[in-house]
């Protein structure tokens, strides 16, 4: 029922999955990376883990807004 619908709008399961899910996913990946980051940061125990963190974090969501 619901399959049907989202075909005669014009999204397919594949264009669903590739423009919708998978940002929407990454997205949150980012912003997980990034509380994680600030964590280690707070914890101060390694810095090399909060600049990867961060950097992977804030890279996701920047190439995600971009594109």
């Amino acid at each position: 029922m619901f399959g049907f619908k989202i075909a005669v709008i014009g999204i397919g399961g594949f264009e669903l999955l590739f423009f919708i899910l998978v940002p929407f996913v990454m997205g949150l990946l980012g912003v997980y990376l990034i509380t994680v980051g600030l964590w280690e940061l707070r914890v101060g125990v390694d810095r090399k883990k909060y600049a990867t963190y961060m950097f992977t974090g804030l890279a996701l969501i920047v190439f995600l807004a971009m594109g």
